[in-house]
């Protein structure tokens, strides 16, 4: 009768370890999932905007100098003054532009949301 009821309870016992391994594996699958996404997004976000910003300072550097190199002889006296006038113009504008992509970035992530699509599975 002892050996009996023991033995159930260890049947039992194995019966919920099993369940318990079962479940722990499916949460895992799915957490493994929602994070691999998650991560990817954001490593491609990060890239992108990391592209855009190298684009973009190219784009306002090659401006810039192409604005220096159509001086005139008069005005390469005054070329130190222009240099230093073309760097704070570029510093300037090159922030305003990350700015506005940041903004853009921000707006895009809080109409997607993504990470918090894939937090309510």
């Amino acid at each position: 009768m002892f050996q009996k009821n023991r033995s159930c309870k260890r049947i039992k016992h194995f019966q919920q370890l099993k369940y318990d391994q079962r479940q722990l594996d499916y949460f895992k699958q799915k957490n493994k999932f929602a994070y691999l996404i998650q991560y990817k997004t954001k490593k491609f976000k990060i890239k992108t905007k990391k592209a855009i910003i190298i684009i973009i300072k190219f784009i306002v550097y090659k401006l810039c100098m192409n604005l220096l190199f159509q001086m005139t002889f008069k005005q390469m006296i005054y070329k130190r003054l222009l240099v230093d006038m073309n760097i704070i113009l570029i510093v300037i504008v090159q922030h305003f532009l990350i700015v506005l992509l940041w903004i853009l970035l921000v707006y895009n992530r809080i109409k997607i949301d993504i990470n918090g699509f894939f937090r309510n599975f």
